[in-house]
């Protein structure tokens, strides 16, 4: 299975934000660029946006790429996963026997 890398993302005021200038700004995206794995580069979306708050719209930036997970990452999810079936069986169980113990059964 694959999993989103999320690699950078900032708001318009953030310090991690790149400069307004051009030139900076390509000089900025070729390191981003560089630090993406190179098997990945060619799979990395930008994704460049807004958002607003109180009144106020401002710029978003982000930048993903997809990898095969990793082993660990795999185990993480399928624990994930199991933890959730039971979490929604016992919910489940429980609204079960409250209907039942309403409505006899």
């Amino acid at each position: 299975m694959n999993t989103v890398i999320t690699h950078f993302v900032a708001e318009q005021y953030d310090a991690t934000f790149p400069t307004g200038n051009l030139l900076a700004f390509r000089d900025w995206l070729a390191q981003q660029i560089e630090s993406i794995p190179a098997e990945y580069r060619d799979v990395a979306k930008i994704d460049i946006g807004t958002d607003s708050s109180y009144d106020t719209c401002y710029a978003t930036l982000e930048i993903k790429y997809q990898r095969p997970e990793t082993p660990e990452e795999t185990a993480a999810r399928e624990r994930r996963d199991a933890d959730r079936r039971r979490e929604r069986e016992a919910a489940d169980r429980a609204q079960y026997e409250a209907l039942r113990r309403k409505f006899g059964g």
